[in-house]
């Protein structure tokens, strides 16, 4: 059983499907926790943390703090002090930072997305999606037809439903932050050092 805890629901739910779908098991059992932003869950993840421990039947935790332009590893580094060690946690836990935003991985597979917004002609592949800035952002002025139009794209709405469609080879290849949750789910290893925890 895995605990998740993600800035947002929308994100709770992307990371949701993808452990199953790495897994290849649907009946993975997930718990988790969507906040409203950051700076909610820094402030709060530790508490959250420590009420799944007592769960003796989850086995392996997934925070998830987007860079935003940050330094990552500064941002992995935050996500132990604030949340991880305080709360103790015995088990593998991944300190999952996506590079930019998460939606960079969304933008690794452009195919997935027209599976879900198929009135969408994305134009060509994005091959290195890490390196754009604000990547939401991006997938939405993509998706306009013109500069007055609404976006097709809504990550609250749409990030989940392409997550189900994402090649996952192609993440992992093109969005080098996606590895350490792979990591986590195939061989159960997290990237946090116990010795950082105790």
């Amino acid at each position: 059983m895995y605990a998740i805890l993600a800035e947002d629901p929308s994100d709770l739910k992307v990371l949701a499907i993808l452990i199953r779908r790495i897994a290849k098991d649907d009946s993975i059992r997930i718990t988790g926790k969507g906040y409203q932003g950051a700076p909610e869950m820094l402030k709060q993840g530790a508490k959250q943390l420590k009420v799944y421990q007592a769960n003796e039947k989850i086995q392996r935790y997934v925070i998830c703090y987007d860079s935003d332009g940050k330094n990552a590893e500064a941002r992995r580094q935050e996500l132990i002090s604030k949340i991880v060690k305080p709360a103790n946690i015995k088990h593998p836990v991944c300190a999952l930072v996506p590079i930019q935003e998460i939606e960079a991985w969304i933008m690794a597979d452009m195919k997935a997305v027209k599976k879900v917004i198929t009135s969408w002609d994305y134009g060509k592949d994005i091959p290195r999606p890490e390196m754009i800035e604000s990547p939401k952002e991006h997938l939405e002025k993509l998706s306009r037809q013109n500069q007055n139009q609404k976006p097709r794209y809504s990550h609250a709405m749409h990030n989940e439903k392409i997550a189900v469609h994402l090649d996952l080879e192609s993440v992992k290849h093109k969005c080098p932050s996606f590895s350490p949750l792979v990591t986590l789910v195939n061989e159960g290893v997290g990237n946090v050092e116990t010795s950082a925890i105790q």
